[in-house]
């Protein structure tokens, strides 16, 4: 396979609908993970200090898009974000980790 094909595979795009609403979750870019992942830890003092908290919450922000494809959250609306029903976080991260394949099984790599 050639680079340019490589770079021409489109990235996944899943719709859904929970609860009567209507979404896509994007999967990410390498460098979109990568700024994902940076929001998991700090490093204080030569220490990594994990930010555990951020993991679905972050996931979401970054994956969750509207029904025209735009951003449904901005980085500064953690405090929005607690405010919803932790079963919508839950279901929402759920989604995020199927369409970015970060919650595969052996048997489901092996498929693709």
């Amino acid at each position: 396979m050639s680079l340019n094909k490589l770079m021409d595979l489109a990235f996944k795009v899943k719709e859904i609908k929970f609860e009567g609403i209507k979404f896509k979750v994007r999967e990410l870019s390498h460098s979109d993970f990568k700024e994902y992942q940076k929001t998991l830890y700090s490093i204080e003092n030569g220490v990594k200090k994990w930010h555990t908290e951020n993991v679905k919450i972050g996931l979401v922000k970054a994956c969750l898009l509207d029904e025209n494809g735009d951003k449904i959250f901005k980085d500064n609306d953690d405090a929005l974000i607690d405010r919803l029903p932790e079963r919508v976080i839950n279901k929402l991260f759920v989604y995020a980790e199927i369409v970015n394949s970060m919650n595969e099984t052996d048997e489901d790599k092996e498929k693709n």
